[in-house]
């Protein structure tokens, strides 16, 4: 294998300003970000004070349960007894995507991994979580899977996905897709072990295939993987019943987040609008809700500005980590 290093200065174009700024010259953001990251103190203070937020004894009985039907590995099963006796979180997290989905997932479990491993060294107890994020309805390119082969040129299978609003934790795989992707997988050394854990996770749902792959390849560090269905709780419903009478709270807030970056001189990555960006899950569909009294048989669900709240008032989270466009 070739490794090479590229200074950022090369990335120029391809990632969001934002996200070069962040990693090169941090000063310029300072003022919008709680903590340092290059602050290995503060990071270790900051993952001290969130232990004092225990989870909901039911969201953790429910991981239990999630985690027992993907036949989760020992050390994730472990981690998440830790996670129950007030050990810090790691987070990141993605929309489920064939094979893994985009290569950045795999860099994303790394990288928590190893972050909650080093606030563990500094004693605090840590976990890395990442959040499956099954309730998005909108597949995109979730079921397309690119990859060179042996001569570098770009090899691409697809699983059809509906644009039909259905969650995709209610999307089925096609056993026919597995076996095209196995025997499309480049001639590697790692060729046979690939195709056999793709293979043996494909059951279910295309987000428990994810899960069950993620697991595959980071459960037996530690790695616990959960969806937003599991974090269904008084937190989380609160964040979503406030947001559903406050309609214009979203707005108001990602606006004035907004104009703070702006006169930084920098663009920002969000832009409604986004109404109160509480979804609901009605028969079989996720759909926009309104500020309205929703039946109590109704799932309310998070939109894109509303996850990282919801998943912090029902996470310790001492980190996140984030791709390019959501730093």
């Amino acid at each position: 294998m070739k490794v090479e290093r590229l200074p950022f200065d090369r990335l120029s174009g391809r990632f969001p300003a934002t996200a070069l700024a962040y990693a090169t010259t941090f000063e310029e953001l300072r003022s919008r970000y709680e903590v340092d990251y290059r602050d290995r103190r503060a990071l270790v203070e900051r993952a001290r004070d969130v232990r004092n937020r225990r989870m909901e004894p039911a969201v953790i009985e429910r991981l239990r349960a999630r985690l027992k039907a993907l036949d989760a590995p020992a050390a994730a099963r472990a981690a998440l007894a830790k996670l129950e006796g007030g050990a810090a979180a790691v987070v990141t997290g993605q929309q489920p995507g064939a094979a893994w989905g985009p290569l950045y997932n795999i860099y994303k479990a790394v990288t928590a991994i190893r972050l909650a491993r080093g606030l563990e060294a500094e004693g605090v107890p840590s976990v890395a979580v990442f959040w499956n994020h099954s309730d998005d309805h909108h597949p995109g390119d979730l079921g397309r899977v690119r990859m060179p082969d042996s001569r570098n040129s770009p090899i691409e299978v697809t699983l059809p996905l509906a644009d039909d609003d259905r969650p995709l934790y209610d999307r089925s795989i096609d056993p026919a897709f597995v076996d095209r992707l196995s025997a499309a997988l480049p001639d590697t050394p790692h060729r046979a072990e690939v195709a056999r854990v793709l293979g043996d996770a494909a059951r279910g749902s295309l987000s428990e295939w994810f899960s069950r792959s993620m697991l595959a390849l980071f459960g037996r560090h530690g790695l616990i993987v959960l969806e937003p269905r599991d974090l269904d709780g008084p937190r989380a419903q609160a964040v979503l019943e406030r947001a559903l009478r406050e309609e214009d709270l979203v707005e108001r807030c990602v606006a004035e987040g907004g104009e703070a970056m702006a006169r930084l001189g920098f663009k920002p990555s969000l832009a409604g609008p986004f109404g109160t960006n509480v979804y609901a899950i009605e028969g079989g569909r996720r759909v926009r809700a309104a500020g309205r009294a929703t039946p109590t048989e109704t799932r309310l669900s998070a939109g894109v500005a509303l996850r990282l709240i919801v998943q912090d008032s029902t996470l310790p989270t001492a980190a996140y980590v984030g791709g390019p466009n959501e730093v």
